[in-house]
């Protein structure tokens, strides 16, 4: 790792106790002995990268998920929202005119269920690929490409901010979730979802855009709720799935035979299911 990438104090708690890690395949990383939070000696995912996952042409790696669930929302049939998107919508509902901004909005798949819900929504994304995408099936939304500190909107503007998936691909996480509550109106809810390092599937995972160069954050649930706290926020609620599914690439018939080692894994042993889902209020004025 050079000496540029290196960093002094974690970026979630501010301690400077860190020490080296390796992460697979071989990446070099830090990790904060006081929160936990691991970060690889690397920036952000470059904007050409995603704008490549959304082209049809593209021969690598490629948001294979998210184009289909844009494909089944522009012929009008409803896709699943993950459990931590379905909670969000269970807890925080609009009254009056309320907006709320999705950042990495993708596809646009989020948006058109707060919209269904009742929410005046907004979203931004690096890719301006996935923003052209977004607006197919969200017309009337408001959109802006490209990062968050460039975005046009004023403070105290949402109501609610969604950050889903994003915060472990961006080279200052701090940054991305001060500035997110700044939009933030008093009372304002911001919401957050990642991978759980905390979870031996996320740590086991084989998949090469769970790694750098494309993930270069690795959050528990200590180091996401001290980045929160740190930004000057009031963490209301940490959540994780009770056990891993999905995350472990199994076929599903394997899936099944081994519930029980999964179940034992996730919840005997505490290890949860892959995902954290947190949410946080800005403080009233």
């Amino acid at each position: 790792m050079s000496e540029e990438h290196q960093q002094a104090v974690c970026n979630a708690c501010g301690n400077g106790h860190v020490e080296p890690i390796t992460l697979p395949p071989g990446n070099q990383g830090q990790r904060c002995r006081t929160c936990g939070l691991i970060w690889a000696g690397l920036q952000e995912v470059s904007r050409e990268v995603y704008e490549s996952a959304y082209d049809d042409s593209h021969k690598g790696f490629k948001w294979k998920g998210r184009l289909k669930l844009h494909r089944e929302a522009k012929a009008g049939r409803d896709s699943p929202l993950p459990w931590f998107q379905r909670a969000f919508l269970r807890t925080v509902r609009p009254a009056g005119n309320k907006r709320i901004l999705d950042i990495g909005c993708s596809t646009g798949h989020f948006m058109v269920a707060c919209s269904q819900t009742g929410w005046h929504v907004a979203g931004l994304d690096i890719s301006c690929r996935a923003v052209d995408l977004a607006k197919q099936i969200v017309p009337n939304a408001e959109f802006h490409c490209g990062r968050l500190s460039d975005a046009p909107w004023p403070e105290n503007t949402f109501q609610a901010v969604t950050i889903w998936e994003v915060i472990e691909h961006v080279s200052d996480p701090l940054a991305m979730v001060t500035r997110a509550g700044e939009l933030l109106t008093p009372g304002g809810i911001l919401a957050i979802s990642t991978p759980d390092w905390g979870c031996w599937a996320v740590r086991s995972h084989t998949a090469p855009n769970y790694w750098p160069p494309y993930h270069v954050w690795f959050f528990s649930g200590p180091s996401l709720q001290a980045l929160l706290e740190r930004a000057g926020l009031e963490v209301t609620s940490l959540r994780r799935n009770p056990f891993a599914w999905s995350e472990t690439l199994w076929p599903k018939l394997k899936r099944y035979v081994a519930l029980p080692w999964l179940l034992w894994r996730g919840v005997v042993r505490g290890e949860g299911g892959g995902r954290l889902a947190i949410m946080s209020r800005k403080p009233a004025a």
